[in-house]
């Protein structure tokens, strides 16, 4: 996993959970084993967290103090974290030694932590990005959840954005306009698997920065304030 370090911190156990519950969803069930996990990498009090299921992504960068080191935590001890509240007070993690090496303790969870190696994540990332819109993500969600869709379809344009929800049989079973605060760059057309757009929109918070280049390549969410 490519530890750097053995150490104890305290941490904001609320701040913590909150951060594994944005990027939880986006691990794989069970298989591949390195996918089914969170990657976490943690230097000088930032900490970034990866999760990916191989089709979908979720990088987190927060402020936050964690063991220094790079840590590849299985995805069932993340999520039991993930799911608990603290109440502003603080947790101790500590990274596991001696007969507790490939462990990794956040409070009262203990976290087993995967052997073989991730994915070089940076590489699946585009760069030729030349759309970017600025939303809501509430007024995009909505539709999502009325219309329990398969597929969704976006078309991004500065004349007005708008949703086609299809079936899992292809019929379209809603067309909805959708509200931007701000968009600029050329119309795009892009497909999404219903589910994973909804989930993608919930992870970034109240509003979220879109940025597509290449309709067929992956689309970036990101989150304009975390905390």
């Amino acid at each position: 996993t490519g530890q750097t370090a053995t150490a104890s911190v305290k941490v904001d156990g609320d701040k913590l959970a909150e951060a594994l519950r944005r990027v939880t969803p986006f691990m794989a069930e069970k298989n591949p084993p390195n996918l089914a996990c969170v990657y976490a990498e943690s230097q000088g009090g930032v900490l970034q967290l990866t999760a990916t299921d191989g089709y979908r992504m979720a990088h987190l960068t927060v402020p936050l103090l964690f063991p220094e080191g790079n840590y590849l935590m299985k995805g069932a001890g993340a999520k039991d974290f993930s799911t608990r509240h603290y109440n502003g007070q603080e947790v101790t993690v500590e990274v596991g030694q001696g007969d507790e090496q490939g462990l990794i303790k956040m409070g009262e969870v203990t976290v087993e932590l995967e052997s073989s190696p991730y994915i070089n994540y940076p590489d699946a990332v585009p760069e030729d990005f030349d759309l970017e819109a600025i939303i809501d993500t509430k007024a995009w969600i909505k539709p999502i959840r009325q219309n329990k869709s398969w597929i969704v379809g976006v078309i991004y344009s500065s004349a007005g954005c708008r949703m086609f929800l299809q079936s899992a049989e292809g019929e379209t079973v809603a067309c909805e306009s959708l509200p931007v605060q701000m968009i600029s760059g050329p119309d795009k057309k892009v497909a999404y698997r219903a589910e994973h757009f909804r989930r993608a929109l919930t992870s970034c918070g109240p509003s979220a920065t879109i940025q597509v280049g290449d309709p067929v390549k992956a689309t970036i969410f990101e989150a304009e304030d975390y905390w």
